[in-house]
C-alpha cells in the first residue's frame, strides 16, 4: 500500500509533469564544461547535433537528444554517420533541490 495519500501522489504528478526545460544555451554550456573538464574533450569533437528541445525535464535534469560522432561510438563498421544518444543534463544545485524535495516529502509522510 502507498503511505502518501492519493490526493498527494496526484499533486506530486502534476507538479512533475509541469516543469520548464531550462534554456538551451545554458544545457549545451554545462555539457561544454564536464566535457571539458572530466575528459578533455571540445563539445564539438564529441556531437554532430543536439536537440534544444528537451525529451524530459525534472528538477533535477534534464535529457536531450543528441548525434555522435562516428568515433565516439563502438561500432565503427557502420555506415551511418553518427549515433543517437540521450545526454541526461543535471542541473548544477540539483543536489540542494533534491535535499528540499526529499525534505518535503518526509513532511507529508508524516
Amino acid at each position: 500500500p502507498d503511505f502518501v495519500p492519493h490526493q498527494y501522489v496526484e499533486l506530486f504528478s502534476l507538479l512533475q509533469d509541469s516543469i520548464p526545460q531550462w534554456p538551451y544555451k545554458r544545457v549545451k554550456k554545462l555539457v561544454k564544461q564536464s566535457l571539458r573538464k572530466y575528459y578533455g574533450l571540445a563539445w564539438e569533437d564529441v556531437f554532430e547535433s543536439m536537440n534544444p528541445i528537451a525529451l524530459g525535464c525534472a528538477s533535477i535534469g534534464q535529457v536531450h537528444e543528441a548525434t555522435l560522432r562516428k568515433q565516439y561510438y563502438y561500432d565503427q563498421t557502420s555506415k551511418a554517420d553518427g549515433r543517437k544518444v540521450a545526454v541526461k543534463v543535471m542541473h548544477p544545485d540539483a543536489k540542494k533541490r533534491f535535499e528540499n524535495d526529499f525534505s518535503i516529502f518526509r513532511w507529508v509522510c508524516r
